[in-house]
């Protein structure tokens, strides 16, 4: 079938009309960025760019940025004035620091709308304690489905990852609440691997009901025999100091032995190198809030 010169033409027209659109929705999205980081004052860009290295790069977000890790959680606590003035505010500079930086996030996170990620800060009775967690959706929703059966034994036959998702967004409960303080379901999500998180939540277990067989001698010995053999099997976890500077690997206790700690070790590795290599390429925040919002 023969093409005319005319419908050539009309399709690089038509092509030519797409790519041009779409540099220029991708060049008002940065421009909008820039407008909207210059718009803040010094003082709250310092705010916000505390908080993002804090939540990426020493509580892993970054690697829920890649894809690799559904969740990442950052607690941080938030003194009352009178706190403040008994104690001296050197004590407490990092949590005003990041209570600030999320109140600036909460100022103008309109401007920087997002479709893969989720970022949700819930506290407790008395605004005291501050529960963070930012989620990747997609790769968040895929892990639960993944260990669907376990998540229904849990938290009921009717749930689902949307379910899940949409109760840690819409109801005034931290992460903990929504997975019934389950260390097994909390350390799937926060991407520990399942084995990790469940030989994890059986020492939670053995632990707890250890106390109470401590008149049982030969429940008792049962109980320490096989807390010895996980405690054996888990590496201890190092967090190296962070100066906000660069991602420091995710912080968990792994069976280093186990193929599944190893294929997420590599994971992350990989994700770290990648990630401090785009942070080199420009302002770290600036790079985060295009991320956040691509």
């Amino acid at each position: 079938m023969k093409v005319s010169k005319a419908g050539i033409l009309i399709s690089w027209f038509v092509l030519t009309v797409v790519v041009i659109c779409f540099v220029w929705n991708f060049s008002l999205r940065g421009d909008s960025i820039n407008n909207t980081l210059r718009k803040m004052s010094a003082a709250e860009r310092f705010f916000l760019d505390y908080f993002f290295r804090e939540l990426l790069l020493k509580e892993g977000g970054a690697y829920v940025l890649s894809g690799t890790k559904p969740a990442a959680l950052g607690d941080f606590f938030s003194p009352k004035l009178d706190q403040i003035l008994f104690y001296g505010n050197r004590f407490f500079k990092k949590e005003v620091i990041l209570k600030k930086g999320y109140d600036t996030w909460n100022k103008y996170r309109n401007f920087f709308p997002m479709t893969r990620y989720v970022i949700v800060c819930n506290s407790d009775k008395n605004g005291e304690l501050f529960h963070v967690i930012f989620i990747n959706r997609e790769r968040f929703c895929r892990e639960i489905m993944g260990n669907i059966e376990d998540f229904k034994n849990v938290l009921g036959s009717n749930i689902t990852p949307e379910s899940v998702l949409k109760k840690i967004i819409e109801d005034s409960k931290s992460c903990y609440e929504v997975l019934d303080y389950h260390s097994g379901l909390e350390g799937v999500i926060l991407g520990f691997g399942k084995h990790n998180a469940w030989l994890f939540h059986r020492r939670d277990l053995l632990s707890n009901r250890n106390g109470d067989y401590r008149l049982v001698p030969k429940k008792h010995e049962l109980i320490e025999k096989e807390l010895n053999i996980i405690n054996e099997k888990f590496e201890s976890p190092y967090q190296m100091k962070s100066k906000l500077l660069f991602a420091t690997m995710p912080c968990f206790f792994y069976d280093s032995q186990h193929a599944e700690t190893a294929e997420l070790n590599e994971k992350y590795s990989q994700d770290r190198k990648e990630f401090t290599r785009l942070c080199r390429t420009g302002n770290f925040l600036e790079i985060v809030l295009r991320k956040l919002t691509s």
